[in-house]
């Protein structure tokens, strides 16, 4: 379950390599770090944290616009494609192999923690990672190997099981299986192996 890995900023589309959802899981909890190939991501992963904390600072004083921080958020983040590996580009029709791999993207909670530990307990989720964004949201990545539907409408369906399940309502971006995901700093990222397909 190999996924492509992007360099910032987000404008560019050319893979730099690719991950598993278990490097993934040691790049964004720091945990774990067995290759100077991940812990040079990981130190990338730390320092575009900080530095958008620094502008979440400045946006909340009034110092800078939300429109500025959403810029800055994909000029500093690394990101992945969690929908599988693509090139020479990161496009839809580039597709070279699917991961298995769904990411559903949660923003605007009012209690993202409360939610966060509610998500990682749920038993009908086929949960992989469960982590929190750069912007306070959560990201959940799951497992859909086993799933029969195309991509977009297995992702609409998990979407309206957790309106259903929670009342959130989920960003539709990642509906898309070329989608960009950030790869934020995590501590309390959670890994599950259990559900991984064979």
């Amino acid at each position: 379950m190999k996924f492509s890995v992007y360099q910032a900023p987000v404008s560019n589309t050319v893979p730099a390599g690719t991950l598993t959802a278990e490097e993934l899981f040691k790049v964004i909890s720091g945990k774990g770090i067995d290759t100077p190939r991940l812990a040079g991501l990981t130190r990338c992963v730390i320092n575009a944290q900080n530095e958008y904390n620094t502008a979440i600072l400045l946006n909340a004083r009034g110092r800078l616009s939300t429109k500025e921080l959403q810029r800055r958020k994909g000029l500093i983040f690394p990101y992945v494609t969690i929908g599988g590996v693509f090139s020479p580009t990161r496009k839809a029709d580039n597709l070279q192999r699917a991961s298995g791999l769904l990411t559903i993207d949660i923003d605007h909670l009012t209690d993202t923690e409360s939610v966060f530990h509610q998500l990682a307990q749920d038993q009908l989720l086929p949960l992989v990672l469960l982590f929190h964004s750069p912007t306070a949201g959560i990201k959940i990545v799951l497992d859909i190997n086993r799933q029969e539907t195309p991509y977009s409408q297995t992702y609409t369906r998990f979407a309206n099981y957790l309106y259903t399940a929670y009342g959130i309502t989920s960003d539709p971006a990642p509906k898309n299986i070329a989608a960009a995901t950030y790869i934020p700093y995590d501590p309390d990222c959670i890994y599950k192996t259990t559900v991984l397909s064979p």
